[in-house]
């Protein structure tokens, strides 16, 4: 046992967690023959996906919390921009002075708690879904088709909720009218653009950063970045056409190509602003929270069978881990 546990570092985390490469090295009677994950007993893998889930929930709710508030400002902003009510600048300050005049009156708001309730659910599921593919072992397609789907249908669903609550809030009409179908159309493509960029493209981008001489750490934080803030480029104009069809209902072609060509620039560097905190700092924010956690559980169940540490127990926890 001691020559097993010797050359492993004291805390293990994400960096320093030894691959299962290594491990097997260091058991010389597993070599041709490494214990698979489906060695854990049924009760224990039960025990570990339970755990990292609950690091996914974690770290999904504690890190959207941090960036809700400016995602409530630049959403905000956007509609009240398209319906011509006001001005980016002007609406992001009136709304900043509302935010620290009232902070706890704005905690309880509608406005945020919409948004925390949007992005810690899309983070939440893109979290466990990757962990139940993990858990399973699924191929690398089958994960990132599922990654795509579900997290795809989580945050399409509460961001058009939460859209359809901000435009009539915000929209400037004094009447409620119902949301067109073409309207969460639009939406519906922005989400589909928006979340393949956030959680299915990133991993590509990092390989390929990794490929060409990247660090691996420093290639996982800017696929998480660039990703996610090109896409607004496309995604900008498609929010911004979707709140047309609600405010101008009757307009005509031209005018709503006018307005994208005219608000068009305002609109995509909202958008950067606001999705830099959303998927972009979220995003390696999530990663962290959810890797230290993963780390603690190794630990945890590590320190916890200590005296009585199985090889195989050890590679499979490590395998599991990563």
């Amino acid at each position: 046992m001691s020559k097993l546990v010797a050359p492993l570092p004291r805390t293990i985390n994400a960096k320093s967690m030894p691959s299962a490469q290594v491990i097997q090295e260091a058991l010389p009677h597993h070599e041709t023959n490494p214990p698979s994950i489906r060695s854990l007993s049924e009760s224990e893998r039960s025990e570990l996906l339970k755990l990292n889930l609950a690091g996914d929930f974690v770290s999904a709710t504690s890190v959207t919390l941090g960036v809700a508030p400016f995602m409530t400002v630049i959403d905000k902003a956007i509609v009240e921009v398209a319906s011509g009510s006001s001005t980016i600048v002007n609406s992001s300050v009136r709304s900043i002075r509302s935010i620290l005049s009232s902070p706890i009156s704005y905690v309880k708001s509608p406005m945020f708690l919409a948004m925390w309730a949007t992005y810690a659910s899309t983070y939440c599921a893109a979290n466990s879904i990757r962990t139940i593919n993990e858990h399973y072992s699924t191929t690398s397609n089958q994960s990132a088709t599922s990654l795509f789907i579900g997290t795809t249908a989580v945050n399409s669903t509460a961001t058009m909720l939460k859209d359809s609550m901000y435009a009539r809030m915000f929209g400037g009409s004094s009447s409620v009218r119902p949301m067109p179908n073409i309207t969460y159309g639009l939406w519906g493509l922005r989400d589909c653009l928006v979340i393949s960029s956030s959680f299915v493209m990133p991993p590509i981008l990092q390989k390929s950063l990794v490929e060409g001489g990247m660090e691996e750490a420093k290639a996982k934080t800017a696929a998480q970045i660039i990703c996610p803030v090109a896409t607004q480029f496309l995604a900008g104009p498609v929010q911004l056409l979707g709140l047309d069809f609600y405010n101008r209902p009757n307009s005509n072609f031209s005018a709503r190509m006018s307005l994208l060509v005219s608000e068009f620039t305002t609109i995509v560097s909202a958008r950067i602003a606001r999705i830099a905190p959303a998927y972009g700092i979220g995003g390696v924010g999530n990663n962290y929270v959810r890797d230290s956690w993963r780390s603690w559980v190794v630990q945890r169940e590590m320190d916890k069978a200590a005296r009585g540490l199985s090889p195989d127990r050890l590679v499979d926890l490590v395998i599991h881990k990563r």
